[in-house]
């Protein structure tokens, strides 16, 4: 995900130099990404059994269904 909207911003950002419109898109990729990046790496624990992201609230991993799994 994070490489395919690189790709579209570098894309958005050449093609804004002629067309408006591409202006806003790579605005709109760079305000996702001041949400996104941030909420995924500092919100998001990993799953030391699995290795998947989960919100911290689920005491139980929806992919492996380890328990505890962020107090190991």
């Amino acid at each position: 995900m994070l490489k395919a909207g690189s790709i579209l911003f570098i894309i958005s950002l050449i093609l804004g130099f002629k067309f408006e419109v591409f202006q806003y898109l790579a605005l709109g990729i760079i305000v996702f990404y001041v949400v996104y990046v941030p909420y995924f790496f500092l919100y998001l624990k990993t799953c030391h059994n699995c290795g998947i992201k989960n919100a911290p609230k689920h005491s139980l991993c929806p992919v492996c269904g380890e328990e505890d799994w962020m107090r190991r």
